[in-house]
């Protein structure tokens, strides 16, 4: 998949997007995800928020999970569960 700006049109001031061929988030990605929540929510040590992630392997970055606890937001993980919740991932069970 590659990132297209039709992606982002109309959506808030400041949103960034990316893709990844496989269509699977990587943990570069991650950081740079987490990096813009932070941005976005002004979360801090002072001020601390709640990230709620599935258990995707790419969301075990020790780089990001070290910049979610130096900038206070705590991470909850639910098992791997993309799946069952995005639209365009649901099959029909017969």
């Amino acid at each position: 998949m590659r990132m297209k700006d039709h992606f982002l049109k109309e959506g808030p001031l400041g949103s960034v997007g990316g893709a990844n061929p496989s269509g699977w988030m990587k943990e570069t990605h991650f950081v740079e995800y987490v990096k813009q929540f932070v941005r976005h929510t002004r979360a801090s040590v002072d001020r601390p928020v709640v990230l709620l992630l599935d258990k995707d392997d790419s969301h075990l970055s020790v780089g990001g999970l070290t910049y979610c606890k130096n900038n206070g937001v705590t991470v909850l993980s639910f098992p791997h569960c993309s799946h069952k919740l995005q639209c365009g991932s649901l099959e029909k069970n017969t």
